[in-house]
């Protein structure tokens, strides 16, 4: 079986109810949209997340959030990212990659069932072609950048990433089952989840790349049903359903 599920920041209570309520197995699959935490500022965190997750007997497939691979001009060493990744790829020397069920990713052979998509790429599990992609705008770009003393490049997708998505479509007919990815097509930005006060508003004006790509994607692809995290909320528009509390299953 394969599980969809949303924005994680941290916290695995989702995940440990979800293992209790199905008893995963190493058969399933869960698929994360992003901002799991896994890669947080401080290692520590992350390694205690990571060990967490290896313990369940699972396949864990993360799609990258704007959390999950940032750059910054300026940081210490105890703020900086453990991953970093450009051009939708990760790299750090602990890392190695592999192919798994017909798409590209990332991993720590001490984390084998932890997977890190790389951007573009169509994984095909139990029959069903699911695109990834990853990436967002950071809604609260300058009060963190203030907060942390900061400054975070914006998360944009990379030529090599857009022409990498549309040669892998062009393999499948553009035609997939499950397309998921961390913040949503540019028409279904749910605006009112915007945060004025936290400089949201302007962050958007400013910076709608990776929302104007996926549509773009959208407009030629054949899909069944989008997922996507990022906004923190369960909500479902045609066959776009965005997810935070809730839990998709594939079936």
């Amino acid at each position: 079986m394969i599980y969809v599920v949303g924005d994680l920041h941290g916290d695995l209570s989702k995940i440990k109810k979800l293992h209790e309520d199905k008893k995963l197995s190493k058969s399933d699959t869960v698929i994360l949209l992003g901002d799991t935490g896994l890669s947080s500022t401080y290692e520590m965190f992350s390694t205690s997340l990571k060990k967490q997750l290896a313990a369940i007997p699972t396949n864990f497939l993360c799609v990258r959030g704007e959390f999950d691979a940032l750059n910054y001009t300026t940081y210490t060493e105890s703020e900086r990212w453990h991953l970093h990744i450009t051009e939708g790829k990760i790299h750090d020397n602990s890392y190695k990659q592999k192919i798994w069920n017909c798409g590209k990713g990332d991993y720590e052979e001490a984390y084998p069932n932890i997977l890190y998509a790389n951007d573009g790429e169509i994984f095909v599990i139990e029959d069903k072609a699911i695109l990834t992609i990853g990436g967002a705008c950071m809604q609260n770009k300058q009060w963190r950048s203030d907060i942390f003393g900061i400054e975070f490049i914006p998360d944009k997708p990379q030529k090599a990433v857009k022409d990498k998505a549309k040669f892998n479509l062009e393999q499948y007919g553009w035609k997939v089952d499950y397309v998921v990815t961390h913040t949503c097509p540019y028409e279904y930005r749910p605006t009112y989840r915007y945060i004025p006060d936290l400089n949201t508003a302007k962050c958007f004006k400013r910076h709608y790349d990776n929302e104007k790509f996926l549509s773009k994607i959208r407009n030629k692809l054949v899909y069944e049903m989008w997922l996507c995290g990022h906004f923190h909320l369960d909500r479902t528009v045609g066959n776009v359903r965005f997810l935070y509390d809730d839990i998709y299953e594939i079936k």
